[in-house]
């Protein structure tokens, strides 16, 4: 069940990116024709095509991301009771939380979207107000800036189990994770380190054969070249 919803999500936000490149690909030479004649709010409106686009597909994975993230906490909690969860199962007991778990992805952007402005309005006020002297203080605090955003993101990370197993709207859950996490805060921490470290080191395990895979298919097509 697990693999097969992550299966799901990856493709679709792997699509959505896919068709992005390929659309741009496939037009850049009349995309640089068109430029040299164009005026610069021509050029203008289509940078904010293009970073508007990019948005689309951020914001869709995050969506994505989160639903998935809510759906995988139903065969977790039912393989404590030793209960077996199919694919189709899980997103069935997890249907009825989905809209709640948007809601919860789009409070979570929003804070994600403050927690970026807020640090870049501080850093142009000081460099603003004090130049050099603003520059050397913009380290310690994009380093409290950090520390700040990893403890509020851990003390957070349990929302979208408490929209599914305890059935709580976003709000509720952003508190309820709040609570749960008080007494696990650096536990958790060592979970997401750990497991963040085990995926990195199995993604480049499986993208190193994977990236050698397109120089040999070329040699192997085009040994002459062109």
């Amino acid at each position: 069940a697990m693999l097969g919803a992550s299966l799901l999500a990856q493709s679709l936000a792997a699509i959505l990116t896919a068709v992005l490149t390929a659309a741009t690909a496939t037009s850049m030479g009349s995309i640089e024709a068109w430029a040299e004649s164009a005026s610069p709010a021509d050029l203008t409106a289509l940078g904010l095509g293009f970073v508007a686009a990019i948005v689309l597909v951020s914001v869709l994975t995050i969506f994505i991301a989160s639903v998935l993230q809510g759906a995988m906490v139903v065969p977790v909690a039912r393989s404590i009771l030793n209960r077996p969860t199919g694919f189709k199962q899980m997103w069935v007991l997890a249907r009825p939380r989905v809209w709640a778990l948007m809601r919860l992805a789009g409070l979570l952007m929003l804070a994600g979207l403050l927690a970026i402005l807020v640090p870049a309005a501080a850093a142009v006020a000081l460099i603003a107000s004090m130049e050099r002297i603003g520059v050397l203080l913009l380290i310690p605090l994009f380093l409290g800036f950090v520390a700040l955003a990893v403890w509020i993101y851990i003390k957070l990370l349990v929302a979208p189990a408490a929209v599914v197993v305890e059935e709580l709207g976003a709000l509720d859950a952003l508190r309820r994770s709040w609570e749960l996490t008080r007494a696990n805060w650096w536990r958790i921490l060592g979970i997401t380190v750990v497991v963040g470290i085990m995926v990195g080191v199995i993604s480049q395990v499986v993208m190193i054969p994977v990236s050698l895979v397109p120089p040999l298919m070329a040699d192997f097509l085009s040994p002459h070249g062109g």
